[in-house]
């Protein structure tokens, strides 16, 4: 898989999954209460993500929600129920990166092209 199938492959799954986060948002508002159900779903699906996005400086929220979860047996609504928002935050930068760097591929690519066009 090339850098630009990788990233668009990280584009659908971010997708895919702040999808699932305005969901889970919109029913926690509704419901004006936190579902556990939901709040564990959010900590495997982060579980799932490729490392190279978890990675990321501005995936941070990920990875204290991760450690949160990991380390506390008795989660706090209060702290559970900013998870979709924060991480929203993260997954719209991430977003911009990669699409930066699907951009900035297709320049690569079209240079590198062009160059071993000439040179035939």
């Amino acid at each position: 898989m090339n850098n630009i199938e990788q990233r668009i492959n990280s584009l659908s799954i971010l997708s895919a999954f702040q999808n699932l986060l305005l969901e889970i948002e919109s029913d926690w508002e509704a419901n004006e209460e936190v579902d556990w159900g939901d709040a564990e779903s959010i900590v495997n699906e982060l579980k799932m993500l490729p490392e190279d996005i978890i990675s990321l400086d501005c995936m941070a929220p990920a990875g204290e929600i991760l450690s949160y979860a990991e380390e506390t047996e008795d989660w706090d609504c209060g702290v559970c129920g900013l998870w979709p928002s924060e991480l929203k935050s993260a997954i719209h930068e991430v977003f911009q990166i990669l699409q930066d760097g699907i951009e900035k591929d297709k320049t690569d690519y079209k240079i590198d092209t062009g160059f071993l066009r000439t040179m035939h």
